[in-house]
């Protein structure tokens, strides 16, 4: 159903006591949610994100509940109900602390980036939130890309070998994890690194989240040097908050978390030029990643 912008900024002053809302400027457009930037009269600014469900808009609210005060998640307003979300016309929306980003070097950053997922796990670890599908498992990708898009027998021999091994291991329930810590749900912000987007958590092994970040803050440009004192970094600063990264465990997850991306691209785009370089590639990353890891 179609909102007006007036009558959902109405909404949103009513529910979070806010000043005059000038508006609403779009921002970005992820898989678990679209979000738009909202300034007062005043010169606050949030974000306005639209959700799936109520279900993924309290399982956000109480991790933003549990991470907030230690700098590793924006905060999230709470709203008239104190549920952390408002329904306007059947939509469903939240609405957290804005946070610009700042220009660094991600590579500069692996340190302090383990150290807030290493933070995360530990807060995150006795909490209890309802349980989220894994919408993009790699069986379903995999069924989808094989037998929907029909990809050719090269392509299929190339990639069967992976996601057989891959099925094959068993997943840890460690605790709750993002389930999609890549570098595009990080934020840098005044010298802090800040975890967003938990539109996927769910019980799970905390290295997928390691491998996430890791395989997509690696450049292809750095050197195994350069590759390799990265991921050291970032394994010290995970270790700092009291939880340890075991690395065959992390070599695991970096070929399932790069398995699952690929799988996932062939069922939404089915064989093209640029989705075989995506296989193609993350078949060179999973060498490199056995180099340095194996």
């Amino acid at each position: 159903m179609h909102i007006s912008e007036g009558s959902l900024l109405r909404s949103l002053e009513a529910h979070y006591e806010l000043e005059e809302v000038k508006g609403l400027v779009p921002i970005s457009a992820g898989r678990t949610s679209d979000a738009r930037l909202l300034e007062t009269a005043q010169g606050q600014q949030f974000v306005l994100r639209r959700l799936r469900s109520k279900h993924q808009a309290t399982c956000e609210f109480e991790i933003s509940h549990r991470t907030a005060a230690n700098q590793i998640s924006p905060y999230m307003l709470p709203g008239q109900n104190e549920n952390g979300y408002i329904e306007v016309q059947g939509n469903i929306y939240n609405l957290q602390q804005y946070l610009k980003p700042d220009k660094v070097s991600v590579q500069d950053k692996l340190l302090q980036m383990g150290n807030a997922m290493g933070i995360l796990h530990t807060e995150l670890r006795y909490t209890t939130i309802q349980e989220q599908e894994d919408r993009f498992t790699l069986e379903c990708s995999w069924n989808t890309a094989t037998v929907s898009h029909n990809i050719s027998d090269n392509l299929k021999t190339s990639l069967e070998q992976y996601v057989t091994s891959c099925l094959e291991t068993q997943q840890r329930r460690e605790g709750i994890i993002h389930a999609d810590l890549g570098i595009w749900n990080v934020i840098f912000h005044s010298s802090s690194v800040y975890i967003i987007d938990f539109g996927e958590a769910r019980t799970g092994d905390y290295h997928l989240d390691a491998a996430a970040l890791l395989t997509s803050s690696i450049s292809k440009a750095w050197t195994d040097q350069q590759a390799a004192s990265s991921i050291s970094d970032f394994k010290k600063g995970y270790e700092q908050s009291g939880v340890q990264l075991e690395q065959s465990l992390l070599l695991e997850n970096m070929i399932l978390w790069l398995v699952r991306g690929a799988a996932a691209v062939l069922a939404e785009y089915g064989e093209t030029e640029q989705t075989t370089n995506y296989v193609n590639q993350m078949m060179a990353d999973i060498t490199k990643y056995k180099r340095l890891l194996g």
